[in-house]
């Protein structure tokens, strides 16, 4: 899996999200957008655009995507790498924040 740098991971979410609340609700409507292509609707790495990759788009409902920090997700989010696209300069640090809260509810069931 993708390291992500040490001062990634002590970075805290300022916004924290309950069940169903605007941050998970917007996080979805951003993920769907721009990430379901690849990463599957699910987050299972499957989505249309997945077969291209090698490596493929990694799983995020595993335990051990799930076992990162918010702040490890958050700057891969921002500092993209290989063909998973940089996005700090396309959203608002709030928008990730909120992309990060709704990957954290895609979890197997």
């Amino acid at each position: 899996m993708w390291i992500a740098p040490d001062k990634a991971k002590s970075l805290v979410n300022p916004i924290k999200a309950s069940d169903y609340d605007y941050s998970i609700e917007e996080g979805k409507y951003q993920y769907t957008s721009n990430c379901a292509s690849c990463h599957g609707e699910l987050g299972l790495g499957d989505g249309e655009k997945a077969k291209k990759f090698n490596p493929p788009p990694i799983d995020f409902t595993s335990k051990r995507f799930q076992s990162q920090t918010d702040g490890e997700l958050f700057w891969k989010i921002n500092e993209g790498r290989g063909k998973m696209p940089k996005y700090k300069n396309e959203f608002s640090e709030d928008d990730i924040w909120f992309m990060v809260n709704y990957i954290r509810t895609l979890t197997k069931k």
